[in-house]
């Protein structure tokens, strides 16, 4: 008897471990490298960034180094040592080391890690030779750091302190590569201006998350969902609040949602190792600015009580814009670089331009930096290349060593991009040293992280998706966007909505213009937006009302797309389409109209416009989309880009082969007159 109550004493106590111990189960990152990086001197150093969050408890981590070196006997002093923010924590020899991707694994100390970005540093010394004077300008000699090579990060997640200036703290994590743990739920018959907070809540979560995609999920009340191991975000209202969510409202609480407007976080009535965050308020207005309330951080760090009461009165803050022209590395998050060291040096520095983007004349790199006054100033220099493209050298001086400033204007065959990547490299000379036995800290260069790109520019008028998300951002701020839904918008319906506005929300410093509606609530005040237009024919009237306009028009029942002379389709029937068209509400204004002959198909083209890598494979201002992913682009009424740039190529191939012909044709001609004069001379001569 005995021992069934023990066991069953044990079987309880497991039973209540079991699933603390899953809640508390390490999380896992790996930060790899971005590419392979290859030193061929004889010191050598590489540094790289990790971010630990604030929210981590650091339980294990280590980098492992996956690299190669050249073949020759490799001397037996050279080492590898590894810094974290600047304190050593492993060396080792290379000379028993293997030539072909050995590798070395090395636990970092978690006292050496701080919150935010951590420095990685990798400083090799690396010789073949005996000969003091000879390894750094010997080819062979070498050493090179596999892409593969990564940092492992094993922590758990802080417990949140349940006070509002932790947000979005847990609701949004740098821990996930997907914010899917969070649902945001309205109630089952939200209005336009509940769907609206829904949304500034997605786009807020994509402008805190510039550079990953999101997993926004957006559902109702009365949906059959997991609630349970989630955090959850409610929207919602006196009249619309659940029981059990109701129940945990003080008195006083439930008077505000009346009169004014409510932000509280609360454990989770489904699981309380879990949070829930409750908007909640009877008036537009209040509800509204909770929403903005959340989206600024200097009043969330105000915030240090699990609730907050929103006043209609607030006054927000406009936004600061930025300089319209100017990209900063600073405002990119970028540190100022020093360089140590003889011979070749280079930073490199990864540079995203809005897509709707036109450059216009004189575009400039400008570069603010400072060297070293013990350079040999007549062999030092710096070259600066644009996406593997020189475009410019500039030569030390030694009266300019303090405070030196180079701009170039970037030429016309590079700057048509929207990506750069900015790379300079310095060859620093010291008197007639070739070669130095020892690291030289007293030979360096620095770039200031002020240093900036000018980029006039005029917005591009052609709305496609080569340029998307043109025309919905303009000068970094949502531009005038109408977002229209459904009359009663499913789950999937808002969430796909939710993940193309976060979409947008990643190049957005502003998020204020945007307004969202249902189709009846359409009317002449919002004509003069740009819209986009979201649901099937049978869910959203406005999709059969603008039927007429489209590039690929549905048949009159509306279960198939028609072909035309542009695309011939088959099995119509399942099919999704993205189309931007011009607004037959205002002819200066664009509609992008998300459609299918389905459900289903909606989310299909919710992926193209909320990836950022499926998003690179599509083009032109009409596709079509089927259930394998596979995508038909085509252009109506405007000029293909891609034949463009292709004509202009050729175009401008044709002008220099016609110069060339003209010029042989001139220099020809001038060779006979040349001749000819001179037999009339001789003639003449020869007669007299």
């Amino acid at each position: 008897m005995k021992k069934n109550v023990c066991f069953f004493i044990m079987m309880i106590l497991l039973n209540i471990v079991n699933p603390m111990w899953a809640y508390c189960e390490p999380t896992i990152k790996n930060h790899s490298f971005d590419q392979d990086i290859k030193i061929n001197r004889t010191f050598g150093e590489h540094k790289s960034f990790f971010y630990v969050d604030k929210y981590w408890n650091l339980k294990k981590s280590y980098i492992e180094l996956i690299f190669s070196q050249s073949e020759i006997n490799v001397n037996e002093h050279s080492t590898i040592t590894i810094y974290i923010n600047n304190t050593p924590i492993y060396s080792t020899g290379l000379r028993d080391k293997g030539v072909n991707r050995d590798r070395i694994k090395v636990f970092i100390p978690e006292t050496l890690m701080k919150e935010g970005y951590n420095e990685l540093s990798i400083k090799t010394y690396h010789r073949i030779s005996d000969l003091p004077c000879m390894d750094d300008i010997n080819p062979a000699n070498w050493i090179l750091f596999h892409k593969e090579s990564y940092i492992h990060l094993e922590y758990e997640e802080k417990i949140d302190s349940n006070m509002l200036k932790d947000y979005p703290y847990p609701y949004l994590k740098e821990s996930e590569e997907l914010p899917s743990s969070t649902v945001i739920v309205v109630p089952d018959q939200a209005s336009s201006n509940e769907l609206k907070v829904a949304m500034l809540l997605a786009a807020n979560f994509g402008q805190r998350r510039k550079f990953t995609n999101m997993n926004i999920n957006i559902y109702k009340y009365s949906d059959k969902i997991i609630k349970k191991k989630r955090n959850i975000i409610f929207i919602g209202s006196s009249k619309n609040l659940p029981s059990e969510v109701f129940s945990i409202l003080s008195r006083d609480e439930s008077n505000t949602i009346s009169n004014e407007g409510l932000i509280k976080e609360i454990r989770s009535p489904y699981d309380e190792n879990f949070r829930m965050l409750l908007i909640l308020s009877d008036h537009n207005e209040n509800l509204l600015n909770a929403a903005k309330i959340l989206s600024k951080d200097d009043l969330i760090s105000q915030m240090d009580q699990s609730t907050q009461v929103v006043s209609k009165n607030i006054e927000f803050t406009e936004e600061r814009k930025k300089e319209k022209n100017n990209i900063v590395l600073k405002e990119l998050a970028y540190e100022s670089v020093l360089l140590e060291g003889l011979f070749e040096n280079q930073a490199t520095f990864g540079i995203n331009i809005p897509k709707n983007w036109e450059m216009g004349e004189g575009t400039k790199l400008n570069i603010k930096m400072r060297y070293s006054k013990v350079l040999d100033f007549e062999k030092s220099s710096m070259t600066i290349f644009i996406n593997g493209t020189p475009i410019g050298s500039h030569k030390m001086k030694a009266e300019k060593a303090d405070e030196d400033e180079i701009e170039i204007d970037i030429p016309k065959d590079v700057k048509e991009s929207n990506y750069y990547e900015l790379k300079i490299v310095y060859n620093l000379m010291q008197g007639d040293k070739f070669c130095e036995i020892r690291p030289n800290k007293g030979v360096w260069a620095f770039i200031s992280n002020e240093s900036y790109l000018y980029l006039p520019h005029n917005d591009k008028k052609d709305a496609l998706f080569e340029n998307y998300p043109n025309p919905f951002i303009k000068d970094y701020q949502l531009n005038n966007v109408l977002l229209i839904l459904s009359n009663n918008p499913s789950s999937k319906e808002m969430s796909i909505a939710g993940n193309i506005i976060a979409f947008l929300g990643h190049e957005a410093d502003s998020i204020s213009g945007l307004e969202v509606i249902t189709a009846r609530d359409f009317s002449d005040k919002h004509k003069n937006k740009e819209i986009i237009m979201i649901g099937t024919h049978d869910k959203n009237n406005m999709i059969k009302s603008i039927n007429k306009d489209l590039h690929i028009k549905f048949n009159e029942r509306f279960d198939r797309f028609v072909s035309n002379e542009k695309i011939a389709i088959l099995n119509s029937s399942n099919l999704a389409s993205m189309q931007f068209i011009k607004s037959p509400y205002n002819k200066d204004k664009k509609i992008l109209v998300v459609t299918a002959t389905n459900q289903e198909g909606l989310e299909w083209a919710k992926k193209y416009l909320s990836d950022f890598q499926l998003i690179q494979k599509i083009k032109g201002n009409a596709v079509i989309i089927n259930k394998s992913g596979d995508t038909y682009s085509k252009y109506y009424g405007v000029v293909d880009q891609t034949k463009t740039i292709e004509e202009k190529k050729s175009n401008g191939e044709k002008i220099i082969y016609s110069a060339q012909i003209r010029n042989y044709i001139i220099f020809i001609v001038s060779i006979l007159l040349f001749i000819v004069v001179t037999l009339v001379v001789l003639i003449r001569k020869h007669k007299k």
